[in-house]
């Protein structure tokens, strides 16, 4: 049969991140086939061929991973049963579908690999998550005809359950009729499953994001955490000192780095570090992000390749790590679900997102006098008013501002 095993390759574009490749060897003959599996290179055990650690992601990582090389062995046994010539063509019909319809981990593996040579990153890390999401659901053994309406409809009760928007359950719907679709073109499946309800779920307000004071941010910044946490830790207190949205903050790159002119600063002329980027939220549009040494010093130990997670692992490590932070104040967190209002106290960890950076970065800015107009903006708002929701005066603060204006 030959070599057929996981091996790591530095990405093109990233040294620092590396790619998880199965290599199938007959005598001089080598052919990688990518799994779109992508980690850190410090989470790549080369020596044991599997990513390290117990995390979620890294357990869905070596699942997706085994199961395309599992499907890769066993196409390569038939063609040798049948006494065709193993070529990169024959180990590639797992892929094509020329071999049959595979079971659901290894379509949507195949999938992510076709998506991985036609579409952006950002789009991948999506499809990824949701297929994460749907082979937790599912089970990876089962059979593409297995995903009807009813299991659909069962995945969206399954997404309300893991604390996801009605917005967000709609977009994850739509990359499982894509995935679908592509399916149906292959012959693996007759038809697109119809979509089903979306329910009813509870949504947070911006007003009732959680954020951090200054002590928290300092708190959260001098914590001793695991690598794993440190990683989201360190890519959290960039948003903070920022104020950059999650799409913006996947999409960094060095040479985003520009020097700023020299202005005065306390009767001091110096030289400041930006990032220009276009906002990924309104395309067009340039963003000229001030790296404050905080930031900078980020910045600058990732060499300006910051971490990159998927929203949700990062949520749940941003999670954790302000937990082992002891940020556990009471949070009043809002809900709505149509008119109705629904009010629970959780620790302030529990409630913290990586919109809760942005949140951050303008409530802080705003309680040391920013004008509301610049705060917009440095933030990327096309309306003031926009910014004004993210806000929060303390009540101390107001009444400060009454004294003053009338001589109290």
């Amino acid at each position: 049969m030959g070599t057929i095993r996981l091996v790591g390759r530095p990405q093109p574009t990233n040294a620092a991140r590396i790619g998880v490749d199965v290599l199938v060897g007959q005598g001089q003959r080598r052919w990688f086939f990518a799994t779109g599996v992508v980690v850190d290179a410090a989470q790549w055990d080369a020596a044991r061929c599997v990513v390290r650690g117990h995390s979620k992601e890294a357990t869905w990582a070596n699942q997706r991973a085994g199961q395309l090389l599992e499907a890769i062995r066993q196409q390569v046994r038939q063609v040798e049963l049948a006494g065709r010539a193993v070529t990169r063509e024959s180990v590639a019909e797992v892929l094509t579908g020329k071999a049959g319809a595979p079971a659901l981990g290894a379509a949507l593996v195949a999938h992510l690999e076709h998506l991985g040579k036609s579409r952006k990153g950002t789009t991948v890390e999506d499809y990824t998550t949701t297929a994460r999401d749907l082979q937790e659901y599912m089970g990876a053994r089962l059979t593409l005809d297995q995903l009807n309406r009813d299991r659909l409809e069962g995945f969206v009760h399954y997404l309300h359950g893991l604390g996801n928007s009605n917005l967000t359950v709609k977009k994850k719907l739509g990359n499982v009729r894509a995935f679908a679709r592509w399916a149906v073109e292959r012959g693996w499946m007759n038809a697109v499953p119809p979509t089903p309800p979306l329910g009813r779920s509870y949504s947070v307000t911006p007003e009732n994001t959680a954020y951090l004071d200054a002590t928290e941010v300092q708190r959260l910044k001098e914590c001793p955490l695991s690598p794993q946490l440190s990683r989201a830790r360190d890519v959290f207190i960039f948003l903070c000192y920022t104020g950059l949205r999650y799409g913006d903050y996947v999409q960094l790159q060095p040479e985003l780095e520009k020097r700023g002119q020299s202005y005065a600063s306390r009767g001091k002329s110096t030289r400041y570090v930006y990032l220009r980027l276009e906002a990924a939220k309104t395309p067009g549009e340039l963003l000229e992000v001030v790296l404050h040494p905080a930031a900078l010093e980020i910045w600058r130990r990732y060499q300006g390749r910051l971490p990159k997670m998927t929203p949700q692992p990062l949520n749940r490590a941003i999670k954790r790590a302000a937990a082992v932070a002891g940020i556990s104040s009471p949070w009043q967190l809002v809900r709505y679900r149509g008119a109705e209002r629904l009010v629970t106290v959780v620790p302030k960890h529990e409630a913290l997102t990586t919109h809760s950076g942005r949140h951050t970065f303008i409530t802080l800015m705003e309680q040391r006098g920013v004008p509301l107009t610049d705060i917009q903006r440095i933030v990327g708002h096309r309306k003031v008013q926009t910014t004004a929701r993210y806000t929060r005066s303390s009540r101390e603060r107001r009444a400060g501002h009454v004294l003053e204006a009338w001589g109290g």
